[in-house]
């Protein structure tokens, strides 16, 4: 590609001040004009000029990716997107056909949903394989299954107790059934071989090929893994970056679960930040906390009892004063707080702990731009909205589950919420009018794949892609095409603190950007799913085309 060319076509800059353009200057990455074809022109007479078809859109914004998680993909079995217990077996088992050489078997994307009320159990494994350990991450991500002789590897015995903040599932008669909940979760790692920073490396290239697919040019990745081996996943991305191989832009954030000492947590993580300074496109900028679990393992923590458990509202990870303190020393320390919050009385505790700390680091460094954000909002109101906006929390909203699923809505949400709660879950629309800044995400890889046209259609329809047997769920929710767009991109750049560089096609910006097959404020909005992704740009540099 030329070092300087101008683009013409049907563009869309998600500047509110000048929405549409029809040719932008670029020139060493850089995007020196963006308006009408003759005044590019006058910017760079002697260039060449690439009319494109189609609709083209600044690059697109991943709030919340679990990017270095695609080693499961890659070195692992994969279960998404299967819908019976057999068939889970049957993928497994043709896994271990043709890696006959591997000491452990491993992978992710169970739904718990799939299985009866016994859950995922060891001995449905053990009909797989009974030699090896076998090791099954769920699509959320906060539960596991195991083979008895996972467990047994593990260390779990009919004495083992549950740790703080987690779920040795049991038979009646004490024993362990092979279903490990949240912090339980740790226990696996004892069996889990090591990966090393260049098998990362090759885990975050495989996603930054699939992110090209779907013109996502920046994202966002809490570190999260019960191995704890963060250090080792950042090297990856340091590994790439020396080498040239970074091309996206990343943003780390470092997690803190409920059991850990958080003052050696934190050291790590600043000497994880120190290590990525001098990186071009990868930093460490977030502390990540998880406030509650996920509805499905009865972990998320709610204002009132579970539907099907009375007297059960779940409970939180940390205390409200560890929160507190935790945020304050973030904010002391440049770093922005990405939570994790399902609950809406894990919300509750979030809005609270953050407007304490922004007070008090107001108050000590006369701070007053805040980026804390908050991610998945499940169970949330009109008067949290209310809350965030004044407090400037941004909302990570994840509109890949924004509609009824026979698996999870049917199965889970509403028996577990009951149907009041269900049909009001994930807001979107109460965000925006209550004036909170809004990104989306696909917490991949619990979104597998994670198509960002899917996320269009999701927050216009809150409707299945492809699927017209269901009414949207909370269709009051919906939101416009424009306002999907906006979060998509500049949204997810200024969560990132990447919006003076990112998210919008203006003058002085990166040349980030992609390249639609259909105008998205032009056909029937049923069918924005139909939309494809046909080029992405980095840095004015084609990195993805559509053959």
């Amino acid at each position: 590609m030329e070092k300087e060319y101008i683009v013409q076509g049907c563009i869309y800059t998600a500047n509110k001040d000048m929405k549409f353009a029809r040719a932008m200057a670029l020139q060493n990455g850089k995007i020196l004009y963006v308006g009408d074809l003759q005044g590019a022109k006058n910017i760079l007479p002697a260039a060449p000029i690439i009319k494109k078809q189609g609709f083209i859109i600044p690059g697109i914004a991943e709030g919340h990716a679990h990017i270095t998680c695609t080693s499961e993909t890659v070195f692992g079995v994969t279960l998404n997107n299967l819908h019976s217990v057999e068939e889970y077996q049957d993928k497994i088992r043709d896994f271990i056909k043709t890696h006959r050489e591997e000491k452990v078997i491993w992978g992710s994307g169970y739904d718990n949903g799939i299985f009866d009320s016994t859950g995922p159990t060891a001995r449905l494994l053990d009909r797989v394989e009974k030699e090896r350990p076998v090791v099954m991450i769920a699509s959320d991500h906060h539960s596991r299954w195991l083979n008895t002789t996972a467990l047994k590897l593990a260390g779990i015995t009919d004495e083992t107790p549950n740790p703080a903040n987690g779920e040795i599932v049991r038979y009646p008669n004490g024993k362990a059934t092979g279903w490990l909940k949240e912090a339980a979760m740790d226990f696996s790692a004892k069996v889990l071989e090591k990966l090393d920073c260049k098998d990362y490396a090759k885990a975050i290239e495989r996603y930054q090929q699939i992110a090209f697919e779907n013109g996502v040019t920046m994202a966002f990745e809490p570190l999260y893994d019960c191995r704890r081996d963060y250090a080792e996943r950042a090297a990856g991305y340091k590994y790439l970056d020396d080498r040239g191989k970074l091309l996206m832009t990343v943003t780390l954030g470092y997690s803190v679960e409920g059991g850990d000492d958080f003052t050696l947590c934190f050291e790590d993580m600043l000497n994880i930040k120190k290590s990525l300074e001098k990186c071009q496109n990868v930093s460490l900028t977030n502390l990540k906390l998880f406030v509650d679990g996920v509805i499905e393992c009865h972990t998320a923590y709610l204002r009132d009892d579970y539907s099907d458990s009375p007297g059960n509202c779940g409970r939180p990870m940390y205390s409200l004063d560890f929160m507190k303190n935790a945020i304050l020393k973030a904010e002391m320390s440049g770093l922005d707080t990405h939570i994790h919050t399902i609950g809406d009385r894990a919300t509750d505790m979030s809005i609270s702990a953050i407007e304490y700390a922004q007070t008090e680091t107001a108050k000590l460094k006369g701070k007053t731009d805040f980026r804390n954000c908050l991610v998945h909002l499940q169970i949330a109101d009109s008067e949290q909205a209310k809350k965030m906006a004044e407090n400037n929390i941004i909302a990570c909203t994840n509109p890949y589950w924004h509609y009824y699923s026979p698996i999870y809505y049917n199965e889970l949400e509403k028996p577990f919420l009951g149907e009041a709660r269900a049909k009001a879950e994930y807001p979107m629309k109460t965000l925006l009018d209550a004036g909170v800044k809004i990104s989306r995400a696909s917490d991949f890889p619990v979104t597998f794949p994670p198509r960002s046209m899917d996320a269009l259609h999701l927050m216009v329809n809150r409707t299945e892609p492809g699927v017209t047997e269901y009414p949207p769920l909370g269709e009051k929710e919906c939101i416009s095409v424009e306002d999907a767009l906006q979060a998509m991109t500049i949204g997810g750049a200024y969560q990132m603190r990447l919006e003076n560089r990112k998210g919008s096609l203006e003058k002085g910006k990166d040349a980030d950007f992609a390249i639609l097959t259909k105008n998205p404020f032009e056909i029937p909005k049923d069918e924005l799913y139909t939309c494809e992704v046909a080029e992405t740009y980095v840095g004015g540099q084609c990195v993805f085309k559509k053959i």
